[in-house]
């Protein structure tokens, strides 16, 4: 069965659900390309859209666009040579030119400079469009030459009818209570909304049951983890809640920093623990790294007992 966020992934501007403020600026981006600024998309949660808005531009304009995710291509030589090729020449069908870069926050601070003298050398010929997590990562001379949009900031309204829209179609049986708690727990990524009501309707042929908030899954993991509890155990309670596994370790090493009553020497090496895993994750599988964190952690906490 085709995934639901893949099928339903918006390909006009008509079907995206935009952060507040947001819809005039992408508009004139559209209607006045070659005047417009470069934009620069940011989210600490995946799954906002970014990825989609940069996506629906390309299809709009009907644009030669280069998609490069950051994360995997992050050094200089990258955007001296694929990033500058491609926006310092002009399209053959005279299409607008859009240079995509995915996850920026990973280029290097060299990168990223070349990058900031690319954007205004080539902006009359190709425009960018730059994604991040992290935007306290993206240096400010990028920042400034951009049109910053928080996807953090998008209307549960909005998302409430993007996701009756995706039910309707797939005629599937809700409860409009277990729908807006869906709403809480993920938001605001709608992606895990998305997956969060095709699983429902797998398992339960509808949107019917309540999902944990996400405060509830990170107090009960952290106790857990601090009790020596199984890590089989501790995955396998969130294996139907946690669609993210790597904002959730974010979420939770904030957790467990802010609690007092832990020994600080633990606290330092589950901070330390967790960094290494929140790298690893971006570049494999981030439920399996997930999982290897927990053993990590709990072979920690068994030996200091």
């Amino acid at each position: 069965m085709k995934l639901w966020v893949e099928e339903y992934r918006p390909r006009r501007l008509k079907d995206m659900v935009l952060p507040k403020g947001a819809k005039n600026i992408v508009k004139n981006f559209i209607d006045d390309f070659y005047s417009s600024p470069h934009l620069l998309l940011y989210s600490m949660t995946p799954g906002t859209g970014k990825t989609s808005l940069a996506f629906v531009l390309s299809n709009e304009l009907e644009a030669d666009l280069l998609r490069l995710n950051a994360s995997d291509e992050r050094g200089i030589e990258t955007i001296r040579t694929k990033v500058k090729d491609f926006v310092s020449t002009v399209s053959f069908s005279g299409s607008a030119k859009i240079a995509f870069l995915d996850e920026a926050d990973y280029l290097t601070p060299e990168a990223q400079a070349s990058l900031r003298a690319m954007m205004e050398e080539y902006s009359y010929n190709a425009k960018f469009i730059i994604s991040c997590n992290n935007v306290d990562k993206i240096i400010e001379p990028i920042r400034s030459r951009t049109i910053m949009i928080d996807f953090s900031d998008i209307s549960k309204k909005s998302i409430k009818n993007r996701l009756l829209y995706i039910i309707k179609k797939k005629k599937v049986k809700y409860s409009d209570k277990v729908l807006d708690n869906i709403i809480d727990v993920y938001y605001p990524s709608l992606r895990n909304m998305i997956n969060e009501i095709q699983r429902q309707f797998l398992v339960y042929r509808g949107v019917k049951k309540k999902v944990e908030s996400f405060e509830n899954l990170l107090r009960n993991t952290k106790d857990a983890i601090v009790n020596g509890d199984d890590p089989f155990t501790i995955i396998k309670s969130l294996d139907d809640y946690v669609q993210d596994y790597n904002s959730f370790l974010i979420k939770l090493t904030e957790l467990i920093l802010k609690d007092k009553e832990l020994d600080q020497d633990f606290r330092m090496q589950f901070l330390l623990l967790a960094g290494k895993y929140e790298y690893r994750q971006r570049i494999a599988d981030a439920r399996l790294q997930f999982i290897a964190f927990l053993m990590e952690v709990y072979d920690e906490t068994q030996e200091a007992r």
